[in-house]
């Protein structure tokens, strides 16, 4: 039996990607009580491949929100985060 963990993802804007976090197979003849379920090296590696997509996929969003102007709500250069847009004063 072949087992594949997907992590799905949306973004606020609805954007949705699928990335393959972890495989794992197991016999179904000559099954062992041990080979049920997660080993504990399993769920530490499921764990860890977790976490560094999650991470990734949030620092990677939070980079790009980062870049939306708050006034004119366009994208600006990475480099330069000042509004282009001129605010009038009452």
């Amino acid at each position: 039996m072949q087992w594949t963990i997907i992590l799905e993802a949306t973004t606020g804007w609805g954007e949705r990607t699928c990335t393959p976090a972890y495989a794992l197979s197991r016999p179904l003849l000559d099954l062992k009580p041990e080979q049920i379920g997660l080993t504990l090296a399993e769920a530490k590696t499921l764990l860890a491949r977790l976490q560094e997509r999650l991470i990734g996929q949030q620092a990677n969003e939070y980079a790009l929100i980062r870049r939306v102007c708050p006034c004119c709500r366009r994208m600006q250069p990475a480099k330069d985060y000042k509004c282009r847009q001129r605010t009038s004063r009452p």
